[in-house]
C-alpha cells in the first residue's frame, strides 16, 4: 500500500510542477487572470484539489519512510543512524544535481535537510510525535502569519514581475524581495537592476537560450533563492508532516480486515469534506484580510490545515481502491511507480525539459493552461508502463539502485533472480 500511495503522489506532483515547467516564473498570475473559460478552471482545479495536496502527501510518506527503515534495522539487529545519514547525504546531492540541470523548483534537498531535523524523532512515543507535529504545523502558521502582517497579506513571498521592474529602473518593493535581492545580487557582484535583468530573461532562455544559459539560470533561482525561501517558510510544515508520517507507523492502526474498506472510505469522506470546508472559508477570509482582524488567522488556518485535510483523504481513498481492487492492473502500476518514485520523478523533469525547453520542442511559455494539463495524462501513462516492464526485470529504479549503492557503500543487485 505504501507504494500505491508514493506512485499517487509522484503522479499528483506532476499536476502542480507542469505549470512551473510550461510558464515564467512571474507570470504564475496569468493564469487566474486570464480570460480563457478552460485557463479559469484549471485555476480553480489547482487551487482545490492539487496545491500542496501531493506534496503533502509525499511528506507524510517521507517521514513514514523513516520510521519503517527504523523499525526494519532494529528488528534485524542492522546499524541504522549512518547509513540513513549517508542517504540522506546522497540525496541532497541528487536534489542539487536536479536543481541546477533540470528542475529549480527540487524538493529532494530540501527534504533531505528537514529530514536531518526529525531523525532524532525516530524513537519518540506516538503522542511525543502527534504533539511535536501539531506544534510544528502551528509554528509554521505564525511564520507565515508573522510575514504576512507585513506584507499585505501575503503569507508567502509573490515574485514580482520582473519585466516591469525592469521597465521601471526601480529596485524591488515587493515584500521579502526587498531582503533577499540585494543580497543576491551583492553576492554576484552585479546590480540589482542587471539582476532583474537576468530574472526576466527567463522566457527567452528557456524556449530560445543555449543549456548551459539554462543551468546559470537555474543556479541562481535555486540556491541563491528557491531553497532560502524553502527554508525560512515551508520547514517548519514539512517537519510537521514528516512527524505525522512517523507517528501513523508508530501507531499502527489495526483495522478490522472484513470492515476495511468502509472505514477507509468514510476516512476518506470526512477528511476531503473537511479539507474543502477549511479551503473554502480560508479563501473567503483571504478575501477580507485588512478588513477584519481575524480574516488573516482563518485564512492561514482554513487553507493549510485544509490542505493536509484534503491530502489525508486522497491517502484514504487510494486505500479503499488498494483494498477493493488489490490484484487490479492499475493498482499494480501505481504500485511500481511508487517503488520507483525518485527515478519517475526525475524522469517528470527530464520529460517536462525535453517539452517545453529550447533544447527540445520549445514550448516554453507557448501554450494555454488547459493544454499543459492535457499533457499529464501522456506522461503519466507512459510512467505507469514503464515502470511496470522495468521492474519485470529489476529490483530497483535506476536513481533507487545508486542511492542505495553509495548509501550501503556496496554495489547492490540490480536485476531480478531468474
Amino acid at each position: 500500500m505504501p507504494d500505491v500511495l508514493r506512485g499517487v503522489a509522484v503522479c499528483g506532483i506532476l499536476l502542480a510542477n507542469i505549470l512551473i515547467f510550461a510558464f515564467p516564473a512571474d507570470s504564475a498570475n496569468l493564469i487566474a487572470e486570464s480570460s480563457r473559460t478552460g485557463d479559469q478552471l484549471v485555476g480553480v482545479f489547482q487551487g482545490l484539489f492539487v496545491e500542496g495536496k501531493f506534496y503533502s502527501l509525499f511528506s507524510i510518506l517521507f517521514g513514514a519512510g523513516i520510521a519503517l527503515q527504523s523499525r526494519r534495522a532494529q528488528s534485524s539487529n542492522q546499524p541504522f543512524t549512518k547509513v540513513y545519514v549517508r542517504r540522506l547525504i546522497v540525496l541532497v546531492l541528487i536534489g542539487i544535481v536536479h536543481g541546477l540541470l533540470f528542475f529549480s523548483a527540487d524538493i529532494l534537498a530540501f527534504y533531505a535537510v528537514v529530514a536531518f531535523i526529525v531523525l532524532p524523532f525516530r524513537k519518540a512515543r506516538p503522542t511525543a510525535l502527534l504533539s511535536a507535529a501539531i506544534v510544528c504545523h502551528v509554528i509554521g502558521l505564525l511564520v507565515l502569519g508573522a510575514y504576512a502582517y507585513r506584507s499585505d497579506g501575503n503569507p508567502v513571498p509573490q515574485e514580482p514581475s520582473w519585466r516591469t521592474l525592469v521597465a521601471s529602473r526601480q529596485p524591488a518593493r515587493h515584500d521579502a524581495w526587498l531582503v533577499v535581492m540585494p543580497r543576491v545580487a551583492k553576492l554576484l557582484r552585479v546590480s540589482e537592476l542587471d539582476l532583474y535583468e537576468f530574472m526576466a530573461d527567463e522566457q527567452r532562455i528557456f524556449a530560445e537560450g543555449t543549456w548551459l544559459e539554462m543551468v546559470r539560470h537555474r543556479a541562481v533561482r535555486f540556491s541563491l533563492i528557491a531553497m532560502p525561501l524553502k527554508l525560512a517558510f515551508v520547514s517548519w510544515r514539512v517537519l510537521a508532516l514528516f512527524l505525522l508520517g512517523m507517528y501513523f507507523v508508530r501507531t499502527s492502526l489495526n483495522i478490522d480486515r472484513t470492515a476495511e474498506t468502509t472505514v477507509y472510505r468514510r476516512t476518506a469522506i470526512s477528511f476531503f469534506t473537511l479539507g474543502m470546508i477549511l479551503q473554502l472559508v480560508g479563501a473567503v477570509a483571504q478575501a477580507n484580510v485588512g478588513q477584519y482582524m481575524l480574516a488573516l488567522p482563518v485564512f492561514l488556518i482554513g487553507v493549510f490545515t485544509g490542505v493536509v485535510a484534503v491530502s489525508l483523504g486522497y491517502a484514504a481513498w487510494i486505500l479503499t481502491l488498494c483494498t477493493r481492487k488489490a490484484k487490479s492492473a492499475l493498482v499494480h502500476a501505481l504500485a511500481a511507480v511508487g517503488r520507483m518514485a525518485l527515478t519517475n520523478y526525475l524522469g517528470q523533469s527530464i520529460i517536462c525539459g525535453s517539452i517545453f525547453y529550447g533544447y527540445g520542442l520549445g514550448l516554453f511559455g507557448q501554450l494555454h493552461a488547459t493544454e499543459v494539463m492535457m499533457l499529464t495524462v501522456p506522461i503519466f501513462a507512459l510512467q505507469l508502463v514503464v515502470s511496470s516492464v522495468w521492474l519485470r526485470y529489476f529490483q530497483f529504479g535506476p536513481v533507487e539502485w545508486i542511492w542505495r549503492t553509495l548509501s550501503y557503500l556496496q554495489v547492490q543487485p540490480m536485476r531480478r533472480p531468474l
